[in-house]
């Protein structure tokens, strides 16, 4: 089936299915969020750390408030905090771990509305664990996304491939009219790596020629491995705006490898499903942006202290986003 003019199409979705799909159907202020996030990005760091040290308080106030776990153990450990001295107050917090989620859990949340839907983590570093998420936290986490797309060079609207995995992404993945009606209508379209036979990796590839996207969004592993057949097979191949990864580590001769077939910029984005998108590069350079909006990050040794800058260390993450079930530490 033919595609629409991208001009037209992209239009189309950033000023009207977008706008009436999220306020209408999902309820959501997810372009507000994005607005937000968009104005924040060029803030001094002075000023988005003011944003995050409010941000950070007022979810430490209500969860010593609201959630039991929490409450009772600011109450065990006497732990005292301030919106002055919250960025050392919450190192006063243990770390959240997954077995502390799965022995607290009816703890360790609290409705405050009907737009609570569960969630769970992929499962890649062990048994998956359950877990609450929330309008606000899906409206921040959206926009994210959109700001990233733009660091790469794609608008919001803009044609898109996801070269991905999910299952839950991968059941959308349908066939005929229906399929075609919702790539028209989001302007993605999803193409399974966990069907990477040679047969489907032809197909993927012209599929690409017909779409033209402007960006493809891929697990590493899955582009370099598609990379690699192209490559070896001397196919032509449509040329993105950029090349977007997750859900593995860009060492940099993949990069090297996916550009040189591709003849695209990589950019490489980090995040997980229990807080979202959490860093993403920009053109300007391969190290990974924070938005101070969505997480507070800290890096610590072994023994749960904070590393000095540039030395390595365990990446810690309170989510500023979900009052449903707090995510700290």
């Amino acid at each position: 089936m033919p595609y629409i003019n991208h001009t037209i199409g992209a239009y189309l979705r950033r000023n009207i299915i977008f706008p009436f799909y999220w306020k209408y159907v999902k309820h959501s202020n997810v372009l507000s969020c994005y607005k937000t996030l968009r104005n924040h990005q060029w803030n001094t760091l002075e000023e988005n750390q003011e944003i995050q040290r409010k941000k950070l308080y007022m979810l430490i106030k209500y969860t010593g408030q609201n959630i039991p776990y929490y409450k009772q153990l600011i109450k065990e450990h006497h732990i005292q905090f301030s919106e002055d001295t919250i960025f050392n107050d919450i190192k006063k917090f243990s770390i959240l771990t997954k077995d502390i989620i799965r022995n607290h859990f009816d703890k360790l949340y609290k409705f405050r509305d009907h737009t609570y839907y569960r969630n769970s983590s992929g499962g890649s570093t062990g048994e998956p664990v359950i877990f609450y998420q929330d309008s606000d936290y899906f409206a921040w986490n959206a926009a994210a996304k959109i700001i990233f797309d733009e660091w790469a060079g794609r608008k919001l609207g803009e044609p898109m491939v996801k070269l991905w995995g999910s299952l839950r992404d991968i059941l959308k993945d349908g066939q005929g009219f229906k399929e075609y009606l919702r790539q028209q209508l989001s302007g993605v379209t999803i193409l399974s790596s966990g069907r990477m036979a040679e047969k489907n990796m032809y197909k993927y590839t012209q599929r690409i020629n017909m779409i033209k996207p402007y960006l493809i969004f891929a697990y590493t592993n899955s582009i370099d491995e598609f990379a690699c057949f192209i490559h070896k097979h001397h196919l032509s191949i449509y040329s993105p705006q950029a090349i977007m990864t997750s859900a593995g580590v860009l060492f940099p001769e993949v990069r090297e490898r996916i550009e040189k077939v591709f003849l695209a910029p990589v950019f490489n984005r980090y995040g997980s499903r229990e807080v979202g998108d959490i860093a993403c590069n920009c053109e300007k350079s391969p190290g990974l942006h924070l938005i101070p909006d969505i997480h507070y990050v800290e890096i610590v040794d072994e023994n749960g202290k904070e590393v000095k800058p540039r030395e390595p260390g365990e990446i810690i993450i309170t989510l500023l986003t979900n009052y449903t079930m707090p995510l700290i530490r």
